[in-house]
């Protein structure tokens, strides 16, 4: 079921007719702060929220609440939390704060909490990609490989002979010096590899040693040998991976917003959400 997430940028303020509404503050005459000589009022308050970073501060608001009812705060996220304090502290000295205030947070707690929330973020992209994982997995073709990376044709040779009389791979690996570690090692289709070496972790049998693949210009020659690609299997190692994705926070986000009923009833607010938001709204 769909939980509703109607937001109208303040908790005070009621909306006047069904379409293309617009917020009045209650209250909205009430003096809030007077600057220049000049008082401005609830309203006034609002109206330049709105206009000012409105579509942000509506998203971000938005985030926040998605983050507090689908990612509990541990005692694991706040230690990692206060590691990074401590860090920045300890190099800044007396000019932490003011150093943070150069970057637009208010004080440390204001950075604390933009920490908090990040956590919570890497939490959301692991539950989103544990709730889609038969369909992500198929998009992004989670794989449990060895490899070797030789400059010549002649070493990888010798190492594949070496691997097909049973010596172990990663051992091999290190024997024949190859460039790259030959230890075991979960991959996805978005794993930086040459396509020649893509294609292969993609087709190559598992538990199958292939033949020696070599690259378009012939500078690098390597050995693959694909464990696992039962994505059943590698679930744990793969949502992590997978999760860790950059698209994956796009979609995740997008995917929660859609879930919460994300709605703005408020048409300049929503002309702004949608001019910059477009994909998180659900109307």
């Amino acid at each position: 079921m769909k939980k509703t997430l109607i937001l109208l940028a303040c908790i005070l303020l009621t909306l006047c007719g069904c379409s293309d509404a617009s917020a009045k503050i209650t209250n909205g005459n009430e003096a809030v702060v007077t600057l220049g000589g000049k008082t401005y009022s609830r309203q006034d308050l609002y109206s330049f929220m709105t206009n000012y970073g409105g579509s942000y501060f509506a998203v971000s608001n938005a985030q926040k609440i998605i983050l507090d009812n689908e990612v509990q705060i541990t005692d694991e996220m706040t230690q990692n939390v206060d590691s990074t304090m401590d860090l920045y502290a300890t190099m800044l000295g007396d000019s932490f704060e003011s150093y943070l205030q150069s970057q637009g947070f208010a004080d440390t707690e204001d950075y604390r909490e933009m920490l908090i929330q990040n956590e919570q973020l890497q939490q959301l992209y692991v539950k989103y990609t544990e709730a889609n994982y038969d369909t992500l997995a198929q998009k992004y073709t989670p794989r449990k490989i060895q490899l070797m990376k030789f400059d010549n044709e002649e070493t990888a040779q010798a190492a594949l002979e070496a691997v097909n009389n049973g010596q172990d791979f990663a051992e091999v690996a290190t024997e024949k010096g190859s460039l790259v570690d030959g230890a075991s090692q979960l991959v996805t289709s978005s794993s930086t590899f040459e396509t020649v070496v893509q294609y292969a972790i993609t087709t190559q049998t598992a538990g199958v040693i292939g033949d020696v693949i070599a690259n378009d210009d012939g500078s690098a020659y390597y050995l693959l040998l694909v464990n696992s690609s039962d994505p059943a299997e590698l679930k744990d190692e793969a949502v992590a991976a997978i999760a860790t994705i950059s698209a994956i926070a796009d979609e995740s986000i997008q995917y929660y917003f859609k879930e919460y009923d994300f709605r703005i009833y408020d048409i300049d607010l929503y002309n702004q959400v949608y001019a910059n938001y477009s994909d998180l709204l659900n109307q």
